[in-house]
């Protein structure tokens, strides 16, 4: 509460608001009025106002105590006495006091510091460029003539040249028009009848031999001859012999109608033969006694 010179602007502070009530409880006592009434009170006066204010009531002499004090709702001071009478003392509640300064506004805070900017990454490795495509091409061979005709194959793993691609003519049969190309020639000369897996040429060639007469009972002999070329690959070999019942067709034959009586290893050997070719061209036939003097027709097939 506030301490005020002026009954109509100002408050009582809580040492003066005590000292009212206080003094208005002594005049009841004088007045022979009792203490303990209801004192409802907002706002007051300052002390020595209240001392004016209390000296204007009635004396004690009239016999006339107070019976109540209140403000009402025009803020005056309101004095009821035991003999009915009201006295209306005034305004005591001060005006509102006056607003207080409006705080000033905080301060804005300080941005933070931009943070530091990431590293770029390192630039990744650019890829090796792919190897040129490369289309084959395929020209006539420049050495053609009438009777042979082959292609100049080039890719990138090189040049290759085709086997002869023209047969040969047939020979005229008797009585008959002329004939057409044979689908397979057996010569005892090289002659190119194919192509190899890897794009060579095939070579096939009749060598004829007549096996040694040496072989024992019981015992194997080696014969050999050579074929005139070297050879990178041996496609296919067979030992062919018509002059009797049996033919031999395989690298290596065991006599069928001896099998019956082999009954021990030097049974087997006199029943067996066998071929091999060699790189250098040296065709080797080992025989046993069975085989001895046989004329044979030794067909091969095989590449350069």
């Amino acid at each position: 509460m506030r301490v005020s010179e002026s009954p109509s602007d100002k408050y009582l502070d809580q040492t003066s608001l005590q000292y009212l009530v206080e003094k208005i409880k002594d005049e009841i006592k004088k007045n022979g009025g009792s203490s303990g009434g209801n004192v409802d009170l907002s706002d007051y006066y300052t002390k020595s106002q209240i001392d004016d204010i209390v000296k204007k009531l009635p004396s004690g002499s009239t016999g006339v105590g107070i019976s109540g004090v209140s403000i009402n709702s025009a803020g005056h001071l309101i004095i009821s006495l035991t003999d009915g009478t009201v006295t209306d003392v005034g305004n005591v509640v001060g005006k509102d006091g006056v607003n207080g300064t409006n705080g000033k506004d905080g301060v804005d805070g300080v941005n933070g510091k931009d943070g530091t900017n990431g590293k770029d990454g390192t630039n990744g490795v650019d890829g090796q460029d792919g190897a040129d495509g490369f289309s084959p091409t395929i020209v006539e061979n420049a050495e053609n003539t009438d009777t042979q005709y082959k292609l100049d194959i080039t890719t990138v793993a090189g040049t290759f040249t085709t086997p002869n691609l023209k047969g040969k003519d047939g020979k005229d049969g008797t009585g008959g028009s002329g004939g057409g190309a044979s689908s397979e020639v057996y010569s005892t000369d090289e002659i190119e009848i194919g192509t190899w897996i890897d794009g060579k040429p095939i070579y096939q060639k009749v060598v004829p031999v007549t096996l040694s007469s040496t072989a024992k009972s019981g015992s194997v002999v080696p014969d050999s001859t050579q074929i005139g070329s070297t050879v990178s690959a041996l496609v296919d070999m067979r030992a062919v012999r018509t002059q009797s019942q049996f033919m031999v067709m395989s690298t290596t034959h065991i006599m069928n109608t001896s099998i019956s009586y082999i009954t021990s290893f030097a049974d087997f050997k006199d029943a067996i033969l066998s071929m091999s070719l060699a790189k250098d061209g040296t065709l080797f036939i080992n025989h046993g006694y069975k085989y001895n003097g046989w004329k044979l027709n030794i067909i091969l097939k095989y590449v350069k």
